[in-house]
């Protein structure tokens, strides 16, 4: 645990020459099928349509990156999803994620999330395996169904541009407003959160957020 959290943050936005204040989702995984980078993609393709600043990093190497690197192309990502490769100094890296993404189809229990976790990295996985007795959903971080694009960009897409510093602490502010939602909220609709932000304390969020992606109807994300 230590030697996680005495780990530097990479300078990401340099290492991979991306706009200084631009919000990074992060995810780190071998390129195959059982990671379910595909979903993740085709979720980017939707955040950036709301959030265009954002970037994906999927770090990692497999059999998948020719079609994935595709996958990209056709959907017009070529400056939001970047596909560095495996890096050896990959705890530098989590440190340096705004999100950390986990969009498995199938996991044991993946290291990389235990290490973003030991960060007090927000966080979004899948809800499948053992992932679910790392992260406790609407506590520690969001659950998504596996092979959703739609449920992960919901969760991936809140206002990057009010991140607090405490990651785990913006993951509860997110989390407890999804669940208190009106009935009858719909995309595009603006909504107080200041009850989310009381539960906290003072947070550098606005008073309201927009909603402009699919929203929860109930249970999970």
């Amino acid at each position: 645990m230590h030697r996680v959290q005495a780990e530097p943050a990479a300078n990401i936005h340099a290492e991979f020459w991306l706009p200084t204040h631009a919000p990074i989702v992060g995810a780190v995984a071998a390129l195959t099928q059982e990671k379910g980078h595909k979903y993740l993609i085709d979720a980017a393709a939707l955040v950036v349509r709301e959030v265009p600043d954002a970037r994906f990093v999927i770090l990692g190497e497999g059999d998948l990156r020719p079609a994935l690197e595709r996958q990209i192309r056709e959907l017009h990502l070529d400056r939001h999803v970047l596909l560095p490769g495996f890096r050896a100094d990959i705890l530098a890296f989590i440190r340096s994620f705004d999100l950390f993404v986990m969009s498995s189809l199938a996991e044991g229990l993946g290291t990389s999330l235990l290490d973003a976790m030991a960060l007090s990295k927000a966080t979004v996985a899948s809800d499948t395996g053992g992932i679910p007795e790392v992260v406790s959903h609407n506590e520690t971080g969001l659950l998504v169904s596996p092979r959703d694009p739609r449920a992960l960009a919901t969760a991936i897409s809140f206002d990057f541009g009010t991140v607090a510093p405490a990651a785990a602490e913006t993951v509860l502010v997110v989390t407890r407003l999804l669940a208190s939602l009106p009935t009858g909220t719909e995309p595009g609709d603006r909504v107080d959160i200041a009850p989310a932000l009381g539960v906290l304390g003072p947070m550098p969020f606005r008073r309201e957020l927009q909603l402009s992606l699919a929203l929860p109807r109930a249970g999970r994300v």
